[in-house]
């Protein structure tokens, strides 16, 4: 018997120190220069205020609101990539993020090198990354690229083979930012018919999207952000 998978967000806040931003502009560090009693103060800005949320199994949920709300803040959190200010997230179950699909990969390395990586720090044995490995180069379809380093390769080549490992992941908890759009016309519908098996197959899909129809499609629960704040939830 399968144990249902869950995720709770308890009084989750998140909050970003814009001094330690290394690309502020040239004019906000002169300004800060010239005001004599902003010298010392430490500026933050909240991207995610007091958050409480339960998804379980069966939920597909939309995360809407406008650009700078908290969507991609939160699915950072849930994905690990930032830690909470405040609060706590509790996991139960594998997550596999497409919020960056690249995320992991080296360069230098080759691109069979490249499904190694990626496979470990998706915390797959070796064992278990040589069983997708041919799996991966196929859906690539890199051809004798594979073991070029991806250096070389397109940006395109790389978002495909980013695509290809992690869709091979066993997906109990999926998390995306935005619709995938990858390669050429071609590829794109082998990906999008991929992903929709995938999804299915998921305990928990949890997407940020401007999408109606893509919402009304996929979704059955939609979180309404405003900055940082949630506002509403429901069920459609």
């Amino acid at each position: 018997m399968d144990i249902e998978k869950k995720i709770i967000i308890d009084n989750l806040s998140l909050k970003f120190s814009l001094n330690s931003i290394n690309y502020r502009s040239l004019r906000h560090k002169i300004i800060n220069l010239l005001l004599k009693n902003k010298k010392n103060k430490v500026e933050t800005y909240t991207a995610l205020k007091n958050i409480n949320l339960n998804f379980k199994t069966g939920d597909r949920v939309a995360l809407k609101g406008h650009n700078g709300a908290g969507k991609t803040s939160l699915l950072r959190c849930l994905a690990n990539v930032y830690e909470p200010t405040q609060g706590k997230i509790k996991i139960s179950g594998s997550v596999v993020s497409f919020i960056d699909i690249t995320m992991g990969m080296n360069l230098e390395a080759t691109g069979r090198e490249n499904i190694f990586l990626r496979g470990i720090i998706g915390g797959l044995r070796i064992s278990e990354i040589k069983k997708i490995e041919e799996e991966v180069i196929n859906f690539a379809n890199l051809g004798e690229f594979i073991d070029q380093p991806i250096k070389t390769y397109s940006s395109g080549m790389i978002t495909r083979l980013g695509f290809s490992i992690l869709t091979t992941f066993n997906a109990e908890i999926i998390l995306m930012d935005e619709w995938l759009s990858t390669g050429d016309a071609e590829f794109q519908e082998k990906a999008q018919e991929r992903i929709f098996k995938i999804i299915d197959k998921s305990h928990i899909f949890i997407m940020a999207s401007h999408s109606i129809d893509l919402i009304n499609k996929i979704c059955n629960k939609i979180v309404t952000l405003d900055n940082g704040k949630v506002i509403k939830v429901e069920n459609i």
